[in-house]
C-alpha cells in the first residue's frame, strides 16, 4: 500500500496525467510549463503554478503530487481508462485533419500506458459534431496491447467505419480495460471482438 513516504519513490517518475484533477488540457499546460512527471510537479514552483492555475488548483495539483489526501494514495485502484482528446478550433471537413489526429492521440494514449506499465484491451473512439452531438465507437480487442500501432490503426479503422457526415469539433481516442504488466498473465476468458455505437 502506497504512503506519504513512499509516494514519489514509487510514482514520482510517471505522469502528472496519473493523479486526480489532472485531466488532458491541464496536463498539456503543465507540459507547457516544463512539468511532465508527478516528482515534476510535486517539486515545482508554488507562485508558477498559481499564476498558472490560480492559488487554489494550483496548490491543490502539488499537494497531490506530494501524496497528500486520500485520494492520492487510492488513484492506483481507481483508474480503470486511459484517452486523450484535442477539441479544434474550427471544425474539420478534412478526412486527413482528423486521421492524422486520431493517430497522433492514440499512440499519446499508448506512449503514457506503456511508462505506466499498464495495457489495455477496449480502444474507443470519440468524436464530437456540429451541433455538439458526441459519439463513441469501441473494438474489444482479442489480447491487451500498448502497441501504438495496433491501438492508432483500430482508432482509425473506427473512424473510416464512422464516416461523420457533418464538421468535426472534437476528437478523442480511449483505452479501457487496463491491467498491469503484472496482471495480464493472469488466467481469464477473453470476449469476443465487437462493436457498438453510443450516444452522448
Amino acid at each position: 500500500m502506497l504512503t506519504e513516504e513512499t509516494w514519489l519513490a514509487t510514482v514520482g517518475g510517471r505522469p502528472a496525467s496519473l493523479l486526480p484533477g489532472v485531466g488532458t488540457r491541464t496536463f498539456e499546460k503543465l507540459r507547457q510549463i516544463g512539468i511532465g512527471t508527478v516528482a515534476e510537479l510535486a517539486d515545482a514552483d508554488g507562485p508558477l503554478l498559481e499564476q498558472s492555475f490560480g492559488p487554489k488548483h494550483g496548490n491543490g495539483l502539488r499537494a497531490r503530487a506530494n501524496g497528500h489526501g486520500s485520494e492520492s494514495l487510492t488513484l492506483e485502484r481507481a483508474r480503470k481508462s486511459e484517452s486523450r482528446e484535442t477539441t479544434f478550433p474550427e471544425d474539420v471537413t478534412d478526412r486527413q485533419v482528423l486521421r492524422d489526429n486520431v493517430d497522433r492521440l492514440a499512440r499519446s494514449v499508448c506512449e503514457s500506458l506503456a511508462t505506466n506499465a499498464r495495457r489495455g484491451r477496449t480502444v474507443t473512439l470519440k468524436i464530437r459534431l456540429r451541433p455538439f452531438k458526441t459519439y463513441t465507437r469501441s473494438r474489444t480487442l482479442t489480447s491487451h496491447t500498448t502497441e501504438p500501432d495496433t491501438v492508432a490503426d483500430t482508432a482509425l479503422e473506427l473512424l473510416e467505419r464512422f464516416d461523420p457526415q457533418t464538421p468535426v469539433r472534437l476528437v478523442g481516442v480511449g483505452v479501457a480495460g487496463l491491467v498491469s504488466d503484472e496482471d495480464r498473465h493472469q488466467p481469464g476468458q477473453l470476449e469476443p471482438t465487437s462493436d457498438g455505437l453510443l450516444f452522448g
